[in-house]
């Protein structure tokens, strides 16, 4: 059996997930002028898109050698792994997050963090949300880009199997449930109405 040969980091990974990140920043900012120079005001994406490709090339980067040397069984239980692994830090940022917002709100006496940070439902309902919470239904503002790296992470062992074997059909695949859901409007349900929001930018950031 051939030994896997250790995929080394890229940096140019890191260095556009740090630029992902900082034009997230910026487009979180009410300024007129800084969210000027946030990339949704160029193109037809934003930082959320830039994201998620740069997680799903470092996982095929890193994970694609792991399939082709020891096959997709242990591929998919070091994928599968590291789905559990963001799933725990998810839900420690999860309880902290709720955490400082509740102190927060209840130290100012105003309840409007609550409402505008999404988890006044956990303040009305605790033991409902945080069982969504943990089901990754419920998620406060600016925490939905874990939550989407799971799922991603969980669908992605079938999906880089196809791309070793037939790539052309793995992106005319890709294409046509992208266009279905667009077409129909397809998408999951969130706690406590509604769906999973399009983009990790809230509302009020959005153009």
């Amino acid at each position: 059996m051939r030994a896997v040969v250790p995929v080394e980091r890229d940096v140019r990974l890191d260095l556009f997930r740090g630029l992902a990140l900082w034009l997230l920043f910026l487009d979180q900012l009410p300024s007129a002028v800084v969210s000027a120079f946030a990339i949704r005001s160029y193109g037809f994406s934003d930082a959320t898109e830039i994201i998620v490709f740069v997680f799903g090339y470092t996982a095929g980067f890193v994970y694609g050698p792991l399939m082709r040397e020891r096959g997709f069984v242990v591929a998919t239980a070091n994928i599968l792994r590291r789905a559990w692994q963001v799933y725990v830090a998810h839900v420690f940022l999860f309880v902290f997050y709720i955490a400082e917002i509740a102190y927060v709100s209840r130290r100012f006496d105003n309840p409007l963090f609550a409402e505008d940070t999404n988890i006044f439902e956990f303040l009305h309902r605790p033991d409902v949300a945080l069982f969504q919470g943990l089901m990754l239904n419920f998620k406060p503002v600016h925490m939905d880009v874990l939550p989407l790296y799971i799922l991603l992470l969980v669908a992605f062992a079938p999906v880089l199997w196809l791309l070793l074997r037939r790539p052309a059909l793995a992106l005319a695949a890709s294409a046509v449930v992208y266009a279905l859901s667009r077409r129909f409007g397809w998408n999951l349900h969130a706690y406590p109405a509604g769906e999973w929001p399009d983009s990790v930018c809230p509302e009020p950031c959005r153009p």
